[in-house]
């Protein structure tokens, strides 16, 4: 047992190097940019969380928000930095909030999406920051969005299984449910759902994590997951779209209150972020795109 857990943390660090360093030279922002000033503290539980916020120039009344959430191992400004999700946000004048992490029971910076290896509450910490933050700055509650890389995107699913009322639609990126989530899932109403995974990932398989250290895996295929969700919102209005020889779109429309779901699946990518050159996603614009329709 000690050793399978050996290998998963090391599984999982492997593929942090992958998000946070394989994809940066193709980006503008540079780390010397983000500085601890960036970051914004809010407490929860009497404890001190971060978060960094990019508020556009000239923000319209009632502005969209969108939660992304970072990897195992990661940090918040990471994902700010290899998405570029501000550019987008600039252009189409919604707020964008990167939320960080805390250390679980092996000191690695995460999400607790049902592992047994955490018992940090970041269910409520989303959900008080998110209230805070729509408050705030006036933010449609409607138009309100939440997604995640990795480790980030298993927490969306968990929150689109618990917190389903807060969010009107979600994003995994090369995530999946726990077997927490997938065991337990109960949504209160439709929310739509994008799914991007890579069919060649062996950190996150799409065919399912057999083992379930940490209660990591021992959710099923992505197929079966993406049915669920499909099924559970009442999108029935499905086809195909296949964006090049690497990338298979799946689209599943004309669910309860337009709820959709979207399902990527990616060729020649590991665990890491599709790259729009080889695999024509851009996953900043693909997010905003599939988001922009609610």
């Amino acid at each position: 047992m000690e050793a399978k857990i050996i290998k998963i943390i090391f599984t999982f660090f492997l593929a942090s190097l992958v998000c946070s360093c394989s994809l940066n030279s193709r980006h503008f922002l540079t780390l010397d940019d983000l500085l601890r000033g960036d970051f914004l503290d809010f407490q929860h539980n009497n404890i001190t969380r971060e978060y960094i916020i990019h508020i556009p120039d000239e923000l319209p009344k009632n502005p969209p928000m969108v939660l992304m959430l970072h990897h195992y191992y990661g940090r918040a400004e990471q994902v700010m930095w290899y998405l570029q999700m501000n550019e987008i946000a600039e252009l189409n004048k919604f707020i964008v909030v990167y939320p960080q992490g805390l250390r679980d029971d092996y000191g690695v910076l995460h999400w607790n999406s049902g592992t047994t290896a955490s018992q940090v509450d970041d269910i409520g910490y989303l959900e008080e920051l998110t209230k805070f933050i729509q408050f705030k700055y006036s933010i449609n509650p409607d138009r309100t969005f939440i997604g995640g890389i990795s480790n980030g995107g298993f927490m969306a699913y968990k929150i689109a299984c618990e917190k389903t009322e807060m969010f009107k639609a979600m994003a995994s990126v090369i995530g999946t449910m726990s077997k927490y989530s997938w065991d337990s899932c109960s949504p209160s109403q439709p929310i739509s759902v994008l799914q991007i995974s890579s069919l060649d990932d062996d950190v996150v398989p799409i065919n399912g994590i057999e083992q379930n250290e940490w209660g990591w895996g021992g959710a099923p295929e992505m197929d079966i997951i993406i049915n669920f969700w499909k099924d559970f919102n009442q999108a029935n209005d499905g086809y195909q779209a296949n964006i090049n020889d690497f990338t298979q779109g799946f689209y599943y429309k004309g669910g309860i209150n337009n709820s959709q779901v979207w399902y990527y699946k990616v060729d020649e990518l590991g665990h890491d972020l599709p790259k729009e050159n080889k695999h024509g996603i851009n996953v900043a614009d693909k997010l905003w795109e599939f988001f922009s329709q609610f």
